[in-house]
This record gives C-alpha cells, sequence and structure tokens, in this order.
C-alpha cells in the first residue's frame, strides 16, 4: 500500500460494511443483496485502490444454527446467496477488467462455526444421500473439524462463496433465457420475487439468483 501511495500520490481509504449477525439480509437490506440486478444502488462507493472489509452472511441466511438437526432441512431457497454490497468502484466503466485481490478471509468471527448440507434430491451427491444431512464444523485459522465426521480434519482453506459484477440489463435477459431452459429440467432457479433483496417490485421479479 505505501508502494501504491508513492505512485498515485494518494492515501488509500479503508471502508467496511458491517452487519448484526442476529438479523437476516432483509432485516438489513442497507447492507447487501440477494438478487443480481443492474438496478440495484451500492452500499459503499470506493476509490481504486482503497480496502474493504465485507462482513458476510452464511449461504442459507441464518436458517441453520449449531442447534439444527436434519429435521431443520425443509429450507427456504428464496433468501439464499445473501451477498453483502453491492460496492461500486469510482471510475469503472462496462467492459472494463477489474481486478480484485481478497487480502484475507477470516473463520465466522461471529462462532466460529459452519455446516455443510445435503437435501435429498439436490446437489451433485444427491443420489448418495436418501434422507438430510447435517455436519457441523468448528473452525480455527488452521483446520476445521465435524462430530459428525469424527477423526477428520480438513485444512482450513476458506474462499468468498459468492463474488461478481452487476449484469447489464442485455446480459441479464440472456441469462434469463438460458436458465428457462434449464429450469425445465430443475437445474436452474429462474427469477423469483419471494424472499428477495431488494424487495423493489422490477427488481424482485427480474433478479438472477
Amino acid at each position: 500500500m505505501q508502494q501504491q501511495a508513492a505512485v498515485t500520490g494518494r492515501e488509500y481509504a479503508s471502508h467496511r460494511i458491517a452487519i448484526d449477525p442476529a438479523k437476516t439480509q432483509a432485516e438489513e437490506p442497507h447492507t447487501g443483496h440477494n438478487r443480481w440486478h443492474e438496478a440495484i444502488e451500492p452500499a459503499l462507493e470506493v476509490e481504486l485502490g482503497d480496502v474493504v472489509t465485507l462482513e458476510t452472511r452464511d449461504a442459507f441466511d441464518g436458517q441453520l444454527t449449531r442447534a439444527s438437526t436434519p429435521a431443520d432441512m425443509a429450507l427456504d431457497l428464496g433468501p439464499v446467496h445473501p451477498i453483502t454490497g453491492p460496492v461500486y468502484v469510482k471510475g469503472a466503466e462496462p467492459g472494463d477488467l477489474l481486478d480484485v485481490k481478497l487480502l484475507a478471509i477470516d473463520p465466522d468471527p461471529f462462532g466460529a462455526w459452519g455446516y455443510t448440507v445435503q437435501v435429498p434430491g439436490f446437489g451433485f451427491l444427491a443420489d448418495s444421500f436418501e434422507q438430510a444431512w447435517i455436519a457441523h464444523w468448528d473452525l480455527s485459522p488452521d483446520y476445521a473439524e465435524s462430530p459428525q465426521i469424527p477423526g477428520v480434519r480438513l485444512r482450513y482453506n476458506p474462499f468468498p462463496g459468492t463474488i461478481g459484477l452487476a449484469p447489464s440489463a442485455e446480459l441479464r435477459g440472456r441469462i434469463i433465457e438460458r436458465e428457462g431452459r434449464l429450469a425445465e429440467s430443475g437445474a436452474a432457479l429462474p427469477p423469483d420475487a419471494g424472499g428477495a433483496v431488494p424487495a423493489d417490485t422490477r427488481i424482485a421479479g427480474e433478479g438472477l439468483r
């Protein structure tokens, strides 16, 4: 950062989008979204080179807890994949390539806990599981362990889950057309307003999932 500042002549700012882990994204819509649509307003504006810390929610947006069992696998897919943001990069234009460096990904700072779920008939292991199943993971900076998978320790190797750029209206239309065909075989989720954030009628009804 010091070398970059010397080249550009300015200091790089640090930003943060914080969440309340006890609330869902629908209860804090200013922190993020769970649809992809060009009309979603940015939650934050930054300059090129700035550092941003994003606090994130789990994939099912709080529907599962440490106490969850396979009996709790009747999950609502409407609010899944909550994303913190959007972050608007000043000066970036359509067609630009944005180079985003992930400087660090911390284990869940709110509880050092994660999970793996398998829902019957869903996912690439669908044929291997006739019943719902969940593994709870205790996370550390070095590894993860689960009482449901005794004797196994996985090296800590986190990833952000979902990251991307807002689509143009033209690209979004092409994706909806493509996924509409896939949805006929149950392989894609078409636009659906149920559980959408933002709840704006246009975005909720047209946004990619």
